[in-house]
């Protein structure tokens, strides 16, 4: 059985805002891309922690 093939398609538009809403979008993407990487290399160090454990094997 095959799956259906969906279209799929993208619209972007240009975003209008005054200055001090940018600045408090780039410091709230900043926050959530730090957060993002802080828990992704945490979740990594306990998979290899988890890897190399003889409970494990």
């Amino acid at each position: 059985m095959t799956k259906w093939k969906k279209d799929c398609f993208i619209i972007e538009l240009k975003l209008l805002i005054d200055t001090w809403q940018k600045d408090i979008l780039l410091k709230r993407f900043e926050i959530a891309r730090t957060l993002y990487n802080t828990t992704l290399s945490y979740a990594v160090k306990q998979y290899t922690f988890m890897q190399e454990s003889k409970h494990y094997l």
